[in-house]
């Protein structure tokens, strides 16, 4: 009969313990995921500016471009799936190189890089990697013109 007295008590001492460890390990499995999650996103992003560059670059090595505008439009259109709106906004940037599309002879190379900053394209306030602006995702091709 002592025992189970015993047993009840222990019981009882113990009954609160399981929801003050759940409530310790919980904010540290949500950053962790929500960290993962975040990563992931930036990787994406990596691969779509990546994959954008390579479109722009190949319409940029056509002889019949001669302006960067086209080259432009050809990358916003291809972010627009990935980025949504923010890939018509002024939060990408695309470079051409050489800027002037028309007086380039066949044989140079064509370079597009687009960039944007980690901060705005972020589902999460604030940033893993840093201060704000100090990670900027980007993505280069270089071609030669026909």
């Amino acid at each position: 009969m002592f025992t189970g007295t015993l047993r009840s008590h222990r019981r009882r001492r113990r009954r609160g313990v399981a929801l003050v460890e759940f409530a310790m390990v919980v904010p540290v499995v949500f950053a962790f995921m929500f960290g993962l999650i975040e990563l992931s996103r930036y990787v994406m992003v990596q691969q779509a500016l990546s994959s954008a560059a390579q479109r722009g670059c190949r319409k940029a090595m056509l002889a019949t471009t001669v302006n960067d505008g086209v080259v432009e439009s050809a990358v916003r259109e291809y972010l627009g799936g990935a980025l949504g709106s923010v890939a018509n906004s002024d939060l990408i940037q695309i470079d051409v190189s050489p800027s002037t599309m028309a007086n380039i002879t066949s044989g140079t190379e064509v370079t597009v890089q687009v960039q944007v900053s980690a901060a705005d394209i972020s589902w999460v306030q604030g940033s893993f990697f840093g201060g704000p602006g100090d990670l900027v995702l980007s993505g280069q091709s270089v071609l030669v013109r026909e």
